[in-house]
């Protein structure tokens, strides 16, 4: 975050806080004035430019059980739901698995969310007018099998993001049209796809989560290996484009609390 400060989520309905220097706990994100539901109450969370904090709970059925977004002005602030509803109503694609993967970027009244829908292999974009209240649109006509087990999702520039499937080492480039706000659907377009660098442990095919940086051209992997009590990460560090093959800088193992 923006404050040096890092939040963990927890699929139970919290948010710890930890000081992004020391790695010592800071606090908790308020929940107050939040309603959530859903199969896990809170699953994804990203940080804006300006600092606010979103987080999204995990709904597998999309027409019976809301998909619901909510925002934190802080973290020690009470947050408040922004979004709640079936966000592919209506669509060829509703009724889907919506939460597994989200991805954050802008600010403001420019702050754009997309989501997997990964039951459907297809995505929603979820903008605002007034950076408060959001609205979704939904990206179709994408040939991407997301596989089993999560996505890796994170945008790119400009009006695109990139995608990595569970099951294929393979990270795919999607554009949507600029003028997508306000419409209920519009087509993607895969522009480009590379490969990545094959990690020590687990295979490269594992679930894995992106993070790009446009200011600096880099992208962070963590690779998820086996569960259990803990569950063991590869992290990767590359400097990134789709101009040119990506360049590994660092790798790591490492082992984190499993999900939950």
């Amino acid at each position: 975050a923006i404050s040096n400060e890092v939040f963990v989520a927890n699929t139970g309905g919290s948010i710890a806080v930890y000081d992004g220097t020391a790695g010592t706990s800071v606090g908790a994100v308020s929940f107050s004035g939040v309603t959530t539901s859903g199969t896990q109450l809170l699953n994804q969370i990203g940080v804006a430019g300006d600092g606010v904090i979103y987080g999204g709970n995990l709904t597998t059925a999309t027409a019976s059980s809301n998909y619901r977004l909510y925002r934190w002005p802080a973290w020690n602030a009470p947050g408040q739901n922004v979004y709640t509803g079936d966000p592919t109503a209506g669509s060829t694609v509703d009724n889907g698995r919506i939460g597994d993967s989200m991805a954050v970027t802008g600010s403001g009244t420019n702050t754009l969310i997309v989501v997997g829908n990964e039951a459907k292999s297809t995505f929603v974009l979820l903008s605002t007018l007034d950076g408060t209240n959001f609205t979704p649109t939904v990206v179709t006509n994408i040939s991407i099998s997301f596989g089993t087990g999560g996505l890796g999702l994170t945008f790119y520039t400009n009006n695109t993001f990139m995608v990595k499937p569970a099951g294929s080492s393979t990270i795919s480039l999607v554009q949507f049209p600029a003028n997508f706000q306000g419409q209920a659907g519009v087509s993607g377009t895969i522009m480009a796809t590379t490969t990545l660098a094959t990690p020590t442990s687990p295979a490269s095919s594992a679930t894995a989560m992106l993070s790009y940086n446009p200011a600096t051209s880099l992208l962070g992997v963590a690779f998820l290996g086996s569960s259990g009590s803990s569950q063991n990460y590869y992290g990767q560090l590359y400097s990134f484009n789709f101009a040119t093959s990506p360049v590994l800088l660092a790798s790591t193992n490492y082992t984190a609390a499993s999900n939950g």
